[in-house]
């Protein structure tokens, strides 16, 4: 059929047709090509000679002409052929013979009485890639959102590894996932299988396996390991890698993988493997991103295990202490060990501890009795008996390594090693996984030995070993009391010997005077000074200026018949370094000789101290992750406007007034980024250790702002914040967390029931505040932060708790019971005062009262005057993302300065080394592979000492402000940059050079 001249006439003078950037084929009833615009010719690769008068067939691939004469009779019948909208995947193929995904419409009309052929097509194979790239993205920042979540929600690392692991799978879509542990052991390395997801129920997976085994393979994860960086294997199937890991290859569950390790410190402390059934996956981004939740990953490990850690050492100071506080009342030796063994696997949660006591310790045929233990039921499969040396002296048992070696013995991953046989018949018997023999020394004899039985195969490390050689020091002092009490009846020499062995600081002073008579070994090492020279000063006189009162409290409440006393005071060093060490001070009065006699205990709590600030840190970011939820709502709605009014600019490109609305509209919603991202950075600093005077009105409003998304929809928010409040001597980032933790447990207590959370910050005298009749407020003039909700509120026997570390009424997995151990802490640290109010289903009440500084007013600074700048200056701009130096190039460019751009540090200093004067100034990013700015800013100094610097960056835990301009550079700016910012910068670094 020959289509009209007159139609292809009219068709060629239609701008629709000719500069559509849609493909137009006509075609008549044979299928044979008459027409096609510039576009066809374009997208498939042909000129115009090729294409007419050749079949329309020969542009489809071959599984798709089958169908195309059922369809051609559709259209001849009135009908409009189309895919799009209708999800099928329809295919073009060019010259060249690659195949592309199309979108299709075709139709019929007549010439005359000759009907022909009209199709209409679009390449979509860049939005089809750009569909597929997003839904990997999305998937994988699922993963990272949701296993950034599970963090706060997590106890343990396995429970917490095998979330993460479900979360690749469940969200991710992939088909596998497992998590490998590294531990070295000797000079091989243990792979643990800690966590997987898509393995079928008959796998071996959860076998433990040697590092050596995969020596010479070509295995991802030996190379990921040794090398330490990603490796990924894609397209296995066709390239037939699949007899790698199965006989056929119809049996592979997927057919790329990527193995990502995760690390702490330069060291590889274990592997991320992940499989997916595309062939194709894991490119570049996809990778990056994996990469990304490694360390999230390595950093949540890091976090779990210093919280174990925190956790097992605070377990380990309880154990001390008790062992300690039953020694004085112990009946006999067998009663003392017994109680320590309760101690030790009821705090600590161990599966069973044990105490051997060696009897004839001057022969070689000692005997091995069991002092003390717990756990050896008739039930345990163990029976404890007594043995002689010699009969068992060439065991291989921890208990007789460490008698005969006088050192700690450990037996650890017990079932994975195979060692099960030497207790159990059966592995599945096996009630712990490690077990630990710690010698009991004294005048350098073993006395008794310490074995204790965890279920953590690796749970005695470094620091636990080092806790337990100061219980065992305990345990040697308390035998030999006990053996020296039961033989000697003078009540002096058992108390000296008490006293002098003590391993808390003890003094003794008259009642009536306060001058001190008596002190013990340790009280002088904390103190500093020799006994003689201790002796003869008032109790007083130990303690810095401004601590003594809380000693003296002691003293007077014990003197006022209440018996004893204690609270947390600090003793003075009296020696050169006159430092002040925190302890916890208990007192109590006897009669000696007829003279009343005041006994001061105290023990040295520094270490406990920095357990409190980790647990603080810790804790704040527990907050932080409750908060997470509400962050990333806020991210999202700050980038549905970026997204939408760049797309809308892109596409109006002839509307230049709507275009730079929408402008505007992104910078707009730039600027809510920029403000939330330093909300969220505030928040993280570390918390300085130097308070100061702060109005916190304004810290109040930025924490409402930053819960307020994080809020349950059935909770309403309140707030009365006075502005007029006054200053209080405080640490800002400590009053944010403070907030944090009392708004989410208020939100926690009405999430099934809702209700109104309530918000104050009010002076003295205002409404808001219930003084109850009995409550005593200690100050003259103070501010009130209130925290109420409508919630289950508590009984009375769980407010009594509530400030206890690690006390929670949280299901397990919802929260660890730090928040008001540490908000207690920081109140106390403040000196303020906290009070509480609580029914069940009435709600709960919190009020915390501050006492008011005084402030002096601030000298208002002299204004700088401003004087004009040269403008046209030489500029040197260096960062390593080339889209950030162009962008400064422009702006520096529009306000009128000359710009010079660097993406190479190196290649920077070359061209500024060759002309020093040449430029006049240097913007430099500061985190750079290479060279990193304050280095190059150094080098540049060096050359020109006057030369001005700005250094810009995103976020450096590294280099402060402060720190930037003490190296000289002259200001220090954070991104994002604006234009208007920059031009202050310019023009302030400029000043400061003249």
């Amino acid at each position: 059929m020959k289509i009209s001249p007159d139609i292809i006439s009219v068709l060629n003078s239609k701008d629709i047709f000719i500069n559509s950037h849609d493909a137009f084929i006509i075609s008549d009833s044979e299928r044979i090509m008459r027409f096609v615009n510039r576009s066809a010719l374009k997208m498939f690769g042909y000129s115009e000679e090729e294409l007419i008068g050749k079949s329309i067939l020969s542009l489809m691939p071959e599984d798709r002409t089958a169908n195309y004469s059922s369809q051609m009779n559709d259209v001849l019948s009135g009908k409009i052929v189309s895919n799009i909208g209708s999800g099928e995947d329809l295919r073009g193929k060019k010259k060249n013979g690659e195949d592309f995904s199309i979108e299709l419409t075709y139709v019929c009309s007549k010439s005359g009485t000759e009907n022909y052929f009209i199709s209409q097509i679009r390449d979509i194979s860049e939005r089809k890639s750009r569909e597929k790239e997003l839904k990997m993205i999305s998937n994988t920042l699922k993963v990272i959102t949701e296993s950034n979540r599970l963090l706060i929600r997590s106890e343990d690392e396995r429970s917490y590894l095998q979330g993460i692991c479900d979360i690749i799978t469940a969200s991710g879509g992939y088909s596998k996932s497992l998590i490998l542990l590294v531990e070295k052991k000797d000079d091989d390395i243990i792979l643990i299988p800690a966590a997987f997801s898509g393995y079928e129920p008959d796998s071996d997976i959860k076998t433990p396996f040697l590092f050596s085994v995969l020596k010479g393979s070509g295995s991802p994860t030996r190379l990921a390991i040794e090398e330490q960086r990603t490796y990924t294997c894609r397209n296995i199937k066709a390239r037939g890698l699949w007899k790698y890991w199965k006989d056929d290859p119809d049996e592979m569950e997927f057919d790329s993988t990527v193995s990502v390790p995760m690390m702490v410190k330069d060291q590889v402390i274990g592997l991320l493997r992940v499989y997916s059934y595309d062939p194709f996956a894991f490119d570049d981004q996809e990778v990056r991103l994996f990469e990304e939740l490694a360390e999230d990953i390595s950093h949540g490990i890091t976090v779990l295990r210093e919280r174990k850690e925190l956790k097992t050492t605070t377990v380990a100071l309880n154990v001390l202490t008790e062992a300690n506080r039953i020694l004085t009342g112990a009946q006999n030796e067998h009663h003392y060990l017994n109680d320590i063994c309760k101690i030790i696997t009821e705090t600590g949660k161990f599966v069973r501890a044990v105490i051997h006591t060696v009897e004839n310790i001057e022969n070689d045929d000692k005997l091995i009795r069991v002092g003390g233990s717990i756990g050896f039921d008739d039930d345990s499969g163990f029976k404890l008996e007594t043995h002689k040396l010699s009969m068992i002296k060439n065991w291989k048992s921890p208990t007789v390594l460490a008698l005969r070696e006088k050192k700690v013995n450990i037996c650890e991953n017990i079932s994975a090693r195979g060692l099960w046989k030497y207790w159990v018949d059966k592995p599945e018997k096996m009630e712990f996984e490690s077990t630990v023999a710690v010698p009991v020394v004294y005048n350098d004899d073993v006395i008794a030995l310490i074995r204790i039985y965890s279920e953590d195969p690796f749970y005695f490390k470094e620091q636990k070993l080092k806790l337990l050689d100061e219980l065992s020091k305990d345990i040697a002092h308390g035998l030999n009391y006990l053996r020296t009490k039961a033989q000697n009846a003078d009540s002096e020499n058992k108390y000296r010997t008490l006293f002098e062995n003590s391993s808390d600081g003890v003094y003794l002073a008259d009642a009536e005077t306060g001058k001190i008579f008596d002190v013990n070994n340790k009280a002088t090492d904390i103190i500093g000074l020799p006994a003689e020279r201790i002796i003869g000063l008032k109790y007083s006189e130990i303690h810095p200026p401004g601590a003594g009162n809380a000693c003296e409290n002691v003293i007077e409440n014990l003197l006022s018949d209440k018996c004893n006393s204690s609270c947390e005071a600090f003793i003075r060093s009296l020696s050169a370094s006159g430092k002040a060490v925190p302890v916890q001070i208990s007192a109590n009065f006897f009669y000696l000789n007829g003279r009343k006699v005041i006994q001061s205990i105290f023990r040295d709590i520094t270490q406990i101290k920095a357990q409190e600030d980790k647990i603080r840190n810790i804790q704040k970011m527990e907050a932080l992750g409750t908060l997470s939820g509400g962050i990333a709502h806020d991210i999202n709605n700050i980038l549905s406007p970026i997204i939408g009014f760049t797309q809308i600019a892109l596409i109006e490109s002839d509307n230049k007034e709507k275009q730079i609305n929408c402008l505007n509209e992104v910078l707009t919603a730039a600027g809510r980024a920029k403000e939330l991202i330093s909300q969220i950075l505030t928040f993280c600093r570390k918390s300085e250790t130097d308070k100061k005077p702060v109005r916190i009105h304004s810290i109040i409003k930025e924490v409402l702002k930053l819960i307020s998304s994080s809020a349950p929809d059935n909770v309403t928010l309140e707030a009365v914040i006075d502005d007029n409040c006054g200053h209080i001597m405080c640490d800002p980032i400590q009053i944010y967390q403070v907030l944090i933790n009392l708004c989410t447990n208020a939100f926690y207590a009405m999430k099934e029931t809702g209700g109104v959370l309530k918000v104050c910050l009010v002076r003295k005298g205002s409404p808001e505040i219930k003084i109850e009749k009995n409550e005593f407020v200690p100050f003259d003039d103070y501010i009130c932060l209130i925290v109420s909700d409508t919630g289950l509120g508590m009984t009375k026997t769980i407010l009594n708790r509530i400030f206890e570390p690690y006390f929670t009424t949280k299901p397990k997995g919802e929260g660890t019971g730090l928040g008001l151990s540490v908000v207690s802490g920081i109140v106390r640290e403040h000196g303020g005062e906290i009070y509480t109010r609580t029914y069940p289903n009435e709600g709960t009440y919190f009020k915390i009262s501050f006492p008011l500084a005084v402030i002096e007013p601030d000298k208002k600074p002299d204004r700088l005057k401003k004087d004009g700048i040269s403008k046209r200056l030489r500029i040197l701009v260096v960062d390593d993302e080339p889209q950030i130096t162009f962008m400064l190039k422009y702006m520096l460019e529009e306000l009128g300065y000359i710009a010079i751009d660097f993406n190479d540090p190196k290649k920077a200093f070359e061209a500024f080394i060759s002309e020093p004067y040449r430029f006049d100034m240097l913007i430099t990013d500061q985190a750079m592979p290479g060279i990193e700015g304050t280095e190059l800013s150094e080098r540049f100094l060096a050359v020109r000492p006057d030369f001005p610097i700005i250094l810009n960056t995103g976020y450096s835990p590294v280099i402060s402000k402060k720190e930037a301009l003490k190296l000289g550079i002259r200001e220090f700016m954070m991104k994002p940059i604006t234009i208007s910012d920059l031009s202050i910068m310019m023009e302030r670094a400029m000043k400061n050079k003249e």
